[in-house]
């Protein structure tokens, strides 16, 4: 019988590490997985769990030595709107702590995943965006998880750690959170008013259904080259316009839609698409649709 690996999941209290929890719980191999976060309350699903705060570096060195993991998936992070010095605080020094943490365990069968964001590159350009495009952030958030990036891939790298980049693109699908586009709207298609209010509808965006980046996450932790970055993408775009309409089309209720200037992010980019041939060249592929992630989160049959 093979040995159960223990897996940490930080952040797995969060939108993003509900749905991982579920996906790993999904395996077909033995594991043990312990979360982390600050909320009080475990997310079902885990073995274990611990509300720790990131910046706590002896705690994290003590749970490394009783509890030492084989797979790290990062998921632990600040975002927009956030306090700058917050976002370097937790984004960055906490990553650090945790990685001098694990690196304090010597456990050398230890994959590491940081989960970044595209907001990491800079001039997105018309083209899709490899890995190795200009990158630092055009965005105080940006510049955190770029610097989080780097930092783990240069711990790694001088620690002689396994440490890989999940850069993650628009997320959507069920539960997504009001703080981004899909969340937003789909809030407004389900509440009781009868009209629906948006911003500029041409921005096109790389939009991956949670499910499926989790899958993506686990991929790269198991298949992953240790010092890559890899797009967590599908490599084609929907433009607002397209995703307003697939919610107003299957939505339960008919609404209208009107668009408000002051809604509209400024400097906004027009186009954001990733090149994920590096994550198809480990058997990974985005297996549902944007119309399926709408009608799942909407809560009707497809």
């Amino acid at each position: 019988m093979a040995r159960q690996i223990r897996i940490w999941v930080t952040g797995a209290a969060g939108f993003t590490g509900r749905h991982l929890i579920r996906f790993l719980r999904s395996l077909p191999e033995r594991v043990e997985l312990v979360g982390f976060d600050l909320r009080p309350e475990a997310p079902e699903g885990l073995d274990g769990y611990h509300p720790v705060d990131l910046g706590d570096a002896a705690k994290l060195r003590e749970l490394t030595e009783t509890q030492t993991p084989d797979r790290v998936i990062h998921l632990a992070g600040l975002l927009p709107p956030a306090a700058e010095a917050d976002l370097w605080r937790v984004n960055v020094a906490g990553t650090l702590n945790l990685l001098q943490a694990l690196d304090a365990a010597k456990n050398p069968a230890l994959r590491f995943v940081t989960v970044g964001s595209a907001a990491e590159y800079t001039n997105y350009g018309t083209s899709r965006i490899r890995e190795n495009h200009s990158a630092g952030g055009a965005s105080p958030y940006g510049r955190t998880k770029w610097a989080q990036s780097t930092l783990a891939l240069a711990f790694g790298a001088e620690r002689k750690m396994k440490v890989m980049v999940a850069r993650t693109f628009n997320l959507i699908g069920p539960g997504t959170p009001l703080s981004l586009v899909p969340g937003a709207l789909c809030a407004q298609f389900l509440n009781g008013e009868a009209e629906v209010k948006v911003g500029n509808l041409k921005p096109e965006r790389d939009f991956i259904d949670i499910r499926d980046a989790v899958a993506a996450y686990w991929a790269i932790c198991e298949k992953g080259a240790p010092g890559n970055i890899y797009n967590v993408c599908t490599g084609k775009t929907a433009s607002i316009k397209t995703l307003v309409e697939l919610f107003r089309k299957n939505a339960p209720v008919a609404k209208r839609v009107r668009q408000e200037a002051a809604r509209s992010r400024k400097n906004d980019f027009n186009r954001v698409c990733g090149d994920n041939r590096k994550l198809l060249a480990l058997g990974c592929r985005a297996k549902i649709s944007l119309k399926q992630s709408v009608c799942d989160m909407l809560g009707v049959a497809r």
